[in-house]
């Protein structure tokens, strides 16, 4: 397979949830732009959002979301991102500070990045690269 964009693995509804091995079933020679979201820094998101604004789902959160993220758009329910933390972790993202919940869904993150890009280096001979995308995005995003 040639150049793909392999975000199904960690965005697409999956009854068992957010399966970060299954980025071992990839087989592109060239992954031009996938990854998996997660919640900005606390330290970064204090930057934006004004003081009054800081808690999920406020009009500033959810104006600088990522709409594969986000808890409130349409009447899909919860955007995957806030699905993920909840099935691996076991709280619900709204139970908990948000502090906690943008440190856990880095965290998160960063696992389900490690193996998207262990994947592809594993299989150094066989792909071109892996770019992994919105690793800095361009303005400030809530998810990333």
């Amino acid at each position: 397979m040639g150049n793909q964009h392999p975000w199904q693995i960690s965005i697409e509804d999956n009854p068992h949830g957010t399966d970060w091995w299954r980025y071992r079933t990839s087989i592109d020679r060239h992954a031009s732009e996938g990854g998996v979201l997660g919640a900005s820094s606390p330290a970064t998101l204090r930057q934006f959002l004004p003081e009054k604004h800081q808690y999920i789902l406020s009009p500033s959160w959810d104006h600088h979301d990522n709409p594969f993220a986000c808890l409130s758009c349409g009447d899909a329910g919860a955007g995957r991102v806030y699905q993920t933390v909840d099935l691996w972790i076991g709280r619900d993202p709204l139970d908990m500070p948000w502090e906690d919940y943008a440190i856990l869904s880095g965290l998160l993150q960063a696992e389900g990045l490690c193996e998207y890009i262990s994947n592809y280096r594993r299989r150094m001979f066989d792909s071109a690269s892996a770019v992994f995308w919105q690793y800095n995005d361009s303005c400030p995003v809530t998810h990333g």
